[in-house]
C-alpha cells in the first residue's frame, strides 16, 4: 500500500443542497468503495476530518444531541438514494427540534443490474450489454471455455437433431463446423480469454464435424439426444451462475458486509472520538443517540453495524437486556426496518445474531413488512437458498415477509377475508381498547411465516421440537416483543409524486401502494402472477419499495426514526409542533390512550395492521405512572 492510498478516506461526506443548520444538520455519507475493484476513486476526494469536527462541536452544543442514518438497499444507485434522503432531510426540518438532529444519508456501493453505475457521479446510463461482457470477463478460464463450448456444441447438436444439415452436402457440413468456430472467436473475445484458449474454436469445430458424422449414422439420432441432454445440463449450471451475478445480489451481499458495514462503522468511531475531544474530555452532558432507518438490504448494514459496534468485553453486554451506550459519548436510540432482508430465522431465539444483538440495545424498533414483496420472496429467497443452512423452507424467508396471523387452515382461509375492524392494532383486546390497562398479545403468537395459502407456520411453531430442545424455554416472547410490527400488505394511501415533499393532506383517492389490497387472509398463486406483472413489467406497484410512496408509511418511518413512537402520537394534537417524549410523558393517562386510540383508527382507515410492542407500550405508560 503507498503512502496516498493509506491517507485515502473510506467515507465521503457531503453537505445536503440546502441544509439548514440552524434547523437540521444534513450530509451525504458516500463509502468510497467502489462498485468494481478494478474502478477508477474519486481523485478529487476530500478528508471529511473538518467536516466531523463541525458535526461533532454542533452535538456537543446541542441540548438534545441525536444522530439519524438512513440506509438504502440492494440494487441502488446513488442517485435515487440521494433523493430519499433529500425527502427525509426536508420533512426532518418541519418536525425535528432547532439544533438537535444531524441527518446522514449512507450511500455504499449498491451495483444497479441494468444500468453503468461504474461512476457514480455520472447520470446512469443503460449498460445491459456490458453487464453481460462483465459477466463473461469475470468467469474463471475453465467456466468459460466450458460456457462457450457446451452453448455451441449444444446448438450445433440441436441443428443435427432437427436436420439441419438436410442435403445440403459438404457445404452445410463445413457450415456446421466453421459457424460454431467463428462463435466461439467471438463469445472468447467478448470474455477476453481468447488468449487463454487459442484452441478452443479449432477444438469446437472439429468436435461438430463429428457430430455431423455422428449423426449420419443409424444410431446417431440417440446418440446426439444424449449428447445434448448432458451439454444442456453443464450449461444449464454455468448459465445460471452467470444469471445470480447479473442480477447482482450476491455481489451486492459481498460489498454490504465487507464494505458498508466497516466504513459505516468507521464513519460512527471517528464521531465518537471527535465528539469526546470537541467537549475537551469533559463528561456530556447526554450521550448522543444514535438512530437508523434501514431499508431492504439496508438493514443487513445496520444490524451488523451495530453488532461490531457492540463492546463484547463491556460487562453489561452479557446481560440479557444491555444498556444502550456505545463507545464514550453515543447511545443507541431507535432501529426501524423496512423490507428487511434478513433471514426470518434471526427473530429466532438460540443464537447470538444480528438482530438479536441490534434489539438487546436499542431502546425502540419498528419492523415494516408485506406478504407480496416480490423482491424479498422470489429474489433474495432464491439466492439465499445456495447459502443458507437450513432444511425447511420457512426459515428461509425474509425477515421482511413476516405476516399478522388470522387464519389455522386452508379451508378456513378460502373463506376468510379481512373485514375493516381487523385493521389497525391487531393484538390489542378489544374490551380494553378505551381502558388505562391494557392487554396485549404477545407479538410470536400473531406473526407467521408463509410460504402460500396453504403452507404456514407461526413463530411459535417454528420454534417447537424439533428445532427447539424439548427442555429448552420458549423466549421468543422477550426478543419479538421488542418490536413493534407493522404489516403493509393492504395498505392504501395517497402516492406522493416524484420530487414533491411529504405532506399531510390526502386526495381523498387512496390506492394500494405495496399489494393489490386484497383483504385475504393470505396471498395465493393467481394473486402473486397478477402482483409480478404490476411489479415486474407495469411498474404499477412497488412492492419492495413502497414504502417511500406512500404519505402515512413515510410519516410512520420518518417519525419513528427521527423522534420515536411517542412524538409520533403527539402529532394528533394538531396545536403541538414540538413533540418530545417528555411532552407525551406530561399529559394524563386518559389523554395518552386517546392519541393511542388515534394512532389506532389511522392505521385502520390506511388498511395497515399493526402488532405494538407490548414492551414499548409499558415503557411510556409506566413513565406516567412513576
Amino acid at each position: 500500500m503507498t503512502p496516498s492510498d493509506s491517507k485515502f478516506p473510506l467515507i465521503l461526506i457531503d453537505p445536503i443542497s440546502g441544509a439548514d443548520p440552524e434547523k437540521v444538520l444534513g450530509y451525504y455519507a458516500t463509502s468510497t468503495a467502489k462498485i468494481n475493484i478494478e474502478d477508477r476513486r474519486p481523485s478529487d476526494a476530500k478528508n471529511p476530518l473538518p467536516e466531523i469536527q463541525k458535526i461533532a462541536q454542533y452535538l456537543v452544543a446541542s441540548p438534545s444531541p441525536e444522530i439519524t442514518i438512513s440506509i438504502h438497499g440492494y440494487a441502488t444507485s446513488h442517485q435515487p438514494a440521494r433523493e430519499r434522503t433529500d425527502k427525509i432531510y426536508h420533512y426532518a426540518q418541519q418536525i425535528c427540534r432547532p439544533k438537535t438532529h444531524v441527518l446522514f444519508g449512507y450511500l455504499w456501493p449498491s451495483e444497479n443490474p441494468v444500468q453503468d453505475d461504474s461512476n457514480q457521479s455520472q447520470p446512469l446510463q443503460p449498460a445491459v450489454w456490458k453487464k453481460v461482457q462483465y459477466a463473461l470477463q469475470a468467469l474463471p478460464t475453465a467456466l468459460i471455455g466450458t460456457f462457450v463450448n457446451t452453448l455451441l456444441l449444444l446448438l450445433v447438436s440441436l441443428a443435427l437433431l432437427l436436420g439441419a444439415a438436410g442435403d445440403g452436402g459438404m457445404l452445410a457440413y463445413l457450415a456446421i463446423a466453421i459457424i460454431p468456430a467463428i462463435a466461439v472467436v467471438t463469445l472468447l473475445k467478448i470474455g477476453d480469454a481468447e488468449k487463454l484458449l487459442p484452441w478452443l474454436p479449432i477444438g469446437v469445430g472439429l468436435t461438430g464435424l463429428i457430430l455431423t458424422w455422428i449423426a449420419q449414422q443409424d444410431w446417431g439420432q440417440l446418440i446426439l439426444t444424449l449428447v445434448s441432454s448432458l451439454l444442456g445440463f453443464v450449461f444449464s449450471i454455468i448459465f445460471t451462475l452467470v444469471g445470480l451475478r447479473l442480477t447482482a445480489y450476491l455481489r451486492d451481499q459481498y460489498r454490504a458486509a465487507n464494505y458498508a458495514v466497516m466504513d459505516l462503522v468507521d464513519l460512527i468511531r471517528q464521531l465518537d472520538q471527535e465528539i469526546l475531544k470537541s467537549n475537551h474530555d469533559q463528561p456530556l452532558r447526554q450521550r448522543v443517540k444514535l438512530n437508523f432507518l434501514g431499508h431492504s438490504m439496508g438493514c443487513f448494514v445496520v444490524t451488523n453495524t451495530i453488532r461490531i459496534l457492540s463492546d463484547v468485553f463491556d460487562p453489561q453486554a452479557v446481560q440479557e437486556i444491555p444498556d444502550s451506550d456505545l463507545g464514550d459519548t453515543l447511545r443507541l436510540g431507535r432501529l426501524v426496518l423496512a423490507a428487511a432482508d434478513i433471514s426470518a430465522e434471526s427473530i429466532m431465539p438460540g443464537r447470538s445474531n444480528t438482530l438479536q444483538s441490534s434489539l438487546r440495545r436499542c431502546e425502540e424498533a419498528y419492523l415494516f413488512t408485506n406478504e407480496g414483496d416480490l423482491a424479498l420472496r422470489l429474489a433474495s429467497t432464491a439466492a439465499n437458498y445456495f447459502s443458507f443452512p437450513t432444511r425447511t423452507r420457512f426459515l428461509g424467508y425474509r425477515l421482511g415477509n413476516l405476516t399478522a396471523k388470522h387464519f389455522e387452515s386452508y379451508t378456513e382461509h378460502q373463506n376468510y377475508k379481512l373485514q375493516d375492524f381487523q385493521y389497525g392494532i391487531v393484538n390489542r383486546s378489544e374490551s380494553q381498547a378505551n381502558s388505562v390497562k391494557h392487554d396485549l398479545h404477545p407479538i410470536y403468537q400473531s406473526l407467521e411465516i408463509r410460504s402460500s395459502s396453504q403452507e404456514h407456520r407461526s413463530l411459535q411453531d417454528l420454534n417447537a421440537p424439533p428445532l427447539r430442545h424439548p427442555d429448552e424455554p420458549f423466549s421468543a416472547a422477550a426478543l419479538v416483543n421488542r418490536f413493534t410490527v407493522f404489516d403493509c400488505t393492504d395498505y392504501c394511501d395517497d402516492k406522493l409524486p416524484p420530487g414533491e415533499t411529504l405532506a399531510s393532506s390526502s386526495s381523498g383517492n387512496p390506492q394500494p401502494i405495496l399489494s393489490r389490497s386484497l383483504q385475504q387472509a393470505a396471498l395465493n398463486l393467481a394473486d402473486y402472477l397478477r402482483l409480478s406483472i404490476d411489479f415486474f413489467l407495469t411498474g404499477k406497484i412497488d412492492t419492495h419499495g413502497g414504502y417511500f410512496d406512500g404519505q402515512f408509511s413515510q410519516q410512520l418511518m420518518f417519525d419513528l426514526s427521527l423522534l420515536g413512537f411517542a412524538p409520533l402520537l403527539l402529532s394528533y394534537l394538531a396545536d403541538l409542533k414540538d413533540r418530545t417524549p417528555q411532552q407525551f410523558q406530561s399529559l394524563a393517562s386518559e389523554q395518552q390512550w386517546q392519541l393511542l386510540n388515534h394512532f389506532d383508527q389511522g392505521c385502520r382507515e390506511k388498511k395497515l395492521q399493526v402488532l405494538l410492542s407490548p414492551q414499548r407500550l409499558e415503557q411510556f405508560m409506566s413513565s406516567k405512572n412513576n
